[in-house]
């Protein structure tokens, strides 16, 4: 059974997906605007998606208890709460913030007993 906490790690990382979704169509949308080229825009709308794809399978990956999704985990809220220190710095406090509050939350949640031991190491008796 999963626990809640792990719950909240995988709602939260599928909504972090979801939100790079929403920014690849946005680019999408604005196509030839913008100081990047067609090309180059093109390329991070593909990045975009890649990156959607590998947090929604972490995402799930959390859920189901599979061990190498903290490393993914850690990874991704740690470059969130970097980009948000630049949104901060610049003076977009709700867009650092938006960025800030759920990494935190995330990485407090994985290091919670019960997710470590939802994702804890299987080892092979020998």
């Amino acid at each position: 059974m999963t626990p809640s906490a792990a719950w909240g790690i995988a709602v939260i990382v599928g909504l972090q997906a979801a939100a790079l979704v929403v920014s690849a169509m946005m680019v999408i949308v604005m196509l030839g605007d913008g100081a990047l080229g067609v090309p180059a825009q093109l390329f991070l709308v593909f990045l975009m998606l890649l990156g959607a794809v590998w947090l929604g399978a972490t995402a799930w990956g959390v859920k189901a208890g599979k061990t190498w999704t903290r490393a993914a985990v850690i990874v991704v809220q740690l470059f969130a709460a970097i980009l948000s220190m630049g949104s901060l710095s610049a003076g977009d406090i709700r867009g650092g913030l938006l960025l800030l509050v759920p990494a935190a939350v995330v990485l407090l949640l994985l290091f919670t007993p019960s997710v470590n031991t939802h994702l804890g190491q299987r080892y092979i008796d020998r």
